[in-house]
């Protein structure tokens, strides 16, 4: 019986642990100078714009599931100018505060890809707890990303390697993606001061 109970929980072990590799999808690669993403079907070629870091106070997020190109979706106002906003609004993040509308014109929406495993659970571990804090009416949830901006180049079938970034690409260029390398959760109160 204890054999059993034993095999039972290593089994519900793996189930969990392959439910959180399903969640966090695969790990962009460097193939000369683009990073390449993949998806089930389509492989996603980008080159890093330069670099950023930067704090942002969360308005939003999903976490992207497995045949989706990036790991999350991040809608946060940065840092610098929540400072300046709360300066004069300093309920600002409230829905019904003067304020509201400068933050919302500033907020800015990403698509992140995660640069690795550790990455993406920390992206998800963001998102969870932005949506924890948002249902319970707790504080706001700040983040540092760490990376590169992404520039599209091209989107191809994995299937035969067919180049379909005139059909597909305008679509997908529609976003801001960014390379995260890392990823913080932060204080919002220390970062606003």
């Amino acid at each position: 019986m204890g054999r059993l109970l034993l095999f039972g929980f290593f089994v519900y072990l793996g189930y969990l642990l392959l439910g959180e590799v399903e969640m966090s999808g695969s790990s962009p690669r460097t193939d000369g100078r683009y990073l390449v993403v993949e998806t089930d079907d389509l492989e996603f070629r980008f080159h890093r714009m330069g670099s950023f870091s930067e704090s942002y106070m969360l308005f939003g997020g999903n976490k992207l599931g497995k045949n989706s190109l990036a790991h999350a979706f991040l809608a946060g106002l940065p840092v610098t100018e929540a400072r300046l906003i709360s300066q004069r609004y300093p309920d600002f993040h409230m829905c019904k505060s003067p304020g509201a509308k400068r933050a919302q014109r500033a907020t800015k929406s990403m698509s992140v890809v995660g640069a690795g495993a550790s990455v993406r659970r920390k992206l998800n571990k963001v998102v969870n707890l932005h949506e924890k804090r948002l249902r319970s009416g707790g504080e706001r949830t700040c983040v540092s990303l760490s990376g590169a901006p992404l520039e599209l180049d091209s989107v191809s079938l994995k299937a035969d390697g067919s180049d379909v970034t005139r059909q597909v690409g305008s679509l997908y260029r529609r976003s801001s993606y960014f390379y995260a390398e890392q990823v913080e959760i932060d204080d919002c109160q220390s970062l606003l001061r």
